[in-house]
C-alpha cells in the first residue's frame, strides 16, 4: 500500500475509495504535497499531525478519523496466508475491513 495524489472524484473512487486497515507508504504521496497549491489529505490523526508539522505554511486541509490502529505487516501477511490456504491458493482481488454494507453498528 502507498499514498497517492488523485485530482479528479472519479480517481478517488477508481483508485484509493475504501478502508485501507494496514500501514502504508506515504513519502511518494505526501513529497507530492510540496507541489500543490491548494490540498485535501485524508488519512489518520498522526499522518495529519505530521503532514501540518512538515507543512505549516500550505494551503492544506486535513481529514482524519478514527483510527483503532493498524495491523502490522507480520499479521497482514499471515492473514494473506490465511485467506489463499481456506480458498485453495486462489487469487485475491479485493479485501474489505470493517465493511459497512451490512451495518455500521456490528464490526467483527
Amino acid at each position: 500500500m502507498r499514498h497517492i495524489v488523485v485530482d479528479s472524484v472519479e480517481d478517488y473512487y477508481r483508485s484509493i475509495a475504501g478502508s485501507k486497515y494496514i500501514p502504508s507508504y506515504t513519502v511518494c504521496g505526501f513529497k507530492e504535497i510540496e507541489k500543490l497549491e491548494k490540498i485535501l489529505v485524508i488519512g489518520t490523526p498522526c499522518q495529519m499531525k505530521a503532514l501540518k508539522a512538515a507543512y505549516p505554511q500550505k494551503n492544506m486541509i486535513c481529514i482524519d478519523f478514527r483510527c483503532y490502529g493498524v495491523c502490522g505487516y507480520v499479521l497482514w501477511d499471515k492473514y494473506i496466508h490465511y485467506i489463499k490456504e481456506k480458498y485453495g491458493n486462489a487469487s485475491i482481488t479485493n479485501i474489505r475491513f470493517r465493511s459497512k454494507l451490512d451495518s455500521w453498528l456490528k464490526w467483527g
